[in-house]
């Protein structure tokens, strides 16, 4: 995972290399894992993710898994 400030936004693309999964799963984790929805920060910006809440949601995917 590539390292990220843990303030700010992050673009699908982003998030997507970060996770290693393509943009379909990362609809499939919004809708059925509870991956934090994305933002519309404007009329005209792609969707943005909270980094916050990206960050949030990787520390209790890997406190499940012990």
């Amino acid at each position: 995972m590539n390292p990220i400030k843990s303030a700010g936004y992050i673009t699908t693309r982003q998030v997507c290399e970060r996770l290693g999964i393509s943009r379909s799963t990362l609809e499939r984790y919004v809708k059925t894992k509870g991956f934090p929805k994305p933002l519309k920060l404007s009329a005209t910006s792609t969707n943005r993710y909270p980094i916050d809440a990206v960050l949030a949601w990787e520390h209790s995917i890997i406190n499940q898994a012990f």
